[in-house]
């Protein structure tokens, strides 16, 4: 009897042992280690997704005004009731409105959907929008992006002439600033400070309030990419500053690259 109790007894399962403390940290360890290894390849992979996406917006724009200017003899959008780099004219909201894409008061909301009239990373003017809701008198409306051609270089608080006057007053296709941008996304700054107000004020900032760069669309509808370097020393910055509004102190527009005039 006590030979088959026995036997029953040895029969039994054994209960799986639990890992040791250092089995464990050896465990954590390693997918600590792959966790570093691969954070930084997902977040490049995001930053060109997102930068894809900004690019897809501005060739829809450069298509939308290659139609407007077949229709009306090479010219752009009227913006001579813009404000600044960012405010468009009524003129040009119409010319979204039927060219491009519907506007509703929902698009520019902070973290709301994308819309081609807002790089994907642009949250600087989708969060000015949703604080101040108010339409300026004029019906002006806010982009995402800098909008450059066809501007009233006489405004008072304004001064076009760091890029080049002809940049923003251009008014025709083909014309002599031909090969200068007339899209970018945003890059601004208050004064030589970037950021600020809780969030970034240009496009493409991932690590900092600084940008990584900036897409630019030209007249024959392509986008290029380039990457924003600091100035260092006399070497000038890769993005330049295009404009300043608000006088000495005030905001610095950032757009210039070097074009084939």
């Amino acid at each position: 009897m006590s030979r088959i109790l026995s036997g029953a007894r040895s029969a039994r399962p054994r209960t799986a042992s639990a890992f040791t403390l250092v089995e464990l940290l050896v465990v954590i360890g390693i997918i600590g280690i792959l966790t570093s290894l691969l954070l930084p390849a997902m977040q490049k992979v995001r930053q060109q997704s997102l930068r894809t996406d900004c690019a897809s917006n501005l060739r829809q724009w450069g298509q939308a005004l290659a139609a407007y200017g077949a229709q009306y003899k090479g010219q752009f959008p009227n913006n001579m009731r813009g404000q600044h780099c960012s405010w468009i004219s009524p003129e040009v909201r119409d010319f979204v409105r039927e060219f491009l894409q519907p506007l509703t008061p929902q698009d520019a909301r902070l973290g709301g959907d994308r819309h081609t009239t807002f790089c994907p990373t642009q949250d600087w003017h989708r969060y000015w929008r949703e604080q101040n809701p108010v339409v300026l008198p004029d019906k002006q409306e806010l982009l995402g992006y800098f909008y450059l051609p066809y501007r009233n270089l006489g405004q008072v608080d304004v001064d076009y002439r760091p890029a080049g006057q002809g940049w923003a007053g251009k008014r025709k296709f083909g014309g002599e600033f031909r090969h200068a941008p007339i899209m970018s996304d945003m890059i601004q700054s208050d004064g030589p400070k970037w950021g600020g107000s809780g969030q970034p004020y240009s496009a493409h900032c991932f690590r900092s309030n600084i940008p990584t760069g900036s897409n630019f669309l030209f007249e024959d509808g392509r986008v290029e990419w380039t990457p924003y370097r600091q100035r260092q020393g006399s070497i000038p910055a890769s993005i330049e500053v295009g404009a300043t509004v608000g006088g000495a102190g005030g905001w610095l527009c950032w757009y210039k690259i070097p074009v084939a005039q």
